[in-house]
């Protein structure tokens, strides 16, 4: 009941201003809303994306340190299995110091068979010979390469006195200080009684024919001095020294079948020393890389001679898979896909609303500003 003179408010009225206000938040939210999906949906992709590909490159990083880990492992692992077969030449002179080459053949072709020691194209026995008794040596041991037998007038020799298999028994009864690389390798094996490695060198295909195809390797020799060990001074290695076992390495069979299962991704160059000058290369595999592939340069220490190796990656390095292109892609297509229905759902709503007050006057904004007001009731 209303009293006279006393007014009352209409249920619904809004607070004056209050309805215009909301009605421009409503706007504004329809007009930033779709922008704000694109915003955050790209930023959100394009950190996926990023992600995934910083972490494919770990991955190959990790990959890559991994592979060439196991190839430089695998290479000393098959030049530290050559020392079978020098062990195997020690114990047979040791056993028979006079061991002919129907002994020695025996040995290293019970050795070398099946292709055990791959790179291996030879193995020797080298005796140390004083001047006074290289004549009366010819008498025993002649050489069919003339030109490199000993020679008295130059002093003592280091005679190949037994060299297997068939292809390199042409080097039996030779003087192998000619070659400097090998002399020098046999006196610091001798001097330091332990097994060395020489220097890279190069020898013919071909012994008989010194102008045709040279291969290029590395021997592998041990002291012998007899049941009693290693003499601990350099006189009496000297004095006492019996002969050397040794193996000759082809490098060009040596990087390829020692370099193990993932040699084959890489193109592997194995220097002697300490640098990588093209003079001191003494293989490389034949597997091409490209210029920008990547590249691992490292140290290889077997017996305490340096090598280095460089290895390149066979496949492109900088190449990244296709997955955080595909996020990329396929999250900007949804986050622009989501904007435009958002913005056709706001289009439609604005013109629903504005269909429906041209169907019945009322204002956009809804009810409650049309006929709804402060009124006087009745006295």
């Amino acid at each position: 009941m209303a009293y006279p003179g006393t007014q009352r408010r209409s249920v619904g009225r809004q607070p004056h201003g209050a309805e215009p206000r909301a009605r421009r938040r409503k706007w504004l939210g329809n007009r930033l809303a779709p922008w704000l999906v694109l915003l955050l949906g790209g930023a959100a992709t394009a950190s996926t994306a990023w992600a995934t590909a910083a972490r494919e490159r770990d991955d190959r990083e990790e990959r890559f340190a991994s592979e060439t880990d196991d190839v430089l492992e695998s290479l000393a692992t098959t030049a530290r299995g050559y020392e079978v077969v020098i062990n195997g030449i020690q114990g047979l002179m040791l056993g028979d110091p006079g061991a002919g080459r129907d002994e020695f053949r025996a040995l290293t072709d019970s050795l070398l068979a099946d292709d055990r020691f791959p790179g291996i194209f030879g193995a020797a026995w080298t005796q140390s010979v004083a001047a006074e008794d290289v004549a009366a040596m010819h008498a025993t041991c002649v050489p069919e390469l003339a030109g490199l037998a000993p020679d008295p007038a130059k002093g003592a020799a280091f005679v190949v006195a037994q060299a297997e298999p068939e292809t390199i028994s042409i080097a039996r009864c030779i003087d192998a200080a000619i070659f400097p690389e090998i002399k020098t390798v046999l006196e610091s094996a001798r001097d330091t009684g332990t097994l060395q490695i020489s220097n890279r060198f190069d020898i013919p295909t071909d012994l008989e024919n010194e102008a045709g195809e040279l291969q290029t390797g590395f021997m592998l020799v041990k002291p012998v001095y007899g049941p009693g060990g290693v003499p601990e001074t350099i006189e009496e290695r000297r004095s006492s020294i019996q002969g050397w076992a040794g193996t000759m390495v082809n490098g060009d069979v040596f990087i390829p079948r020692g370099s193990g299962d993932a040699g084959y991704r890489y193109r592997i160059e194995l220097y002697d020393g300490e640098s990588t000058k093209a003079d001191s290369l003494i293989a490389v595999s034949d597997r091409e890389a490209p210029p920008d592939g990547r590249k691992r340069v490292a140290e290889l220490r077997l017996y305490g001679h340096p090598w280095t190796v460089r290895m390149t990656a066979v496949d492109h390095a900088a190449a990244i898979s296709g997955v955080p292109m595909t996020i990329l892609l396929s999250g900007t297509a949804v986050t622009a896909l989501l904007m435009a229905l958002m913005l056709v759902m706001a289009r439609s709503e604005r013109k629903a609303i504005r269909m429906v007050y041209e169907a019945t006057g009322e204002p956009r904004g809804g009810s409650g500003t049309s006929a709804r007001c402060w009124r006087t009731p009745p006295s």
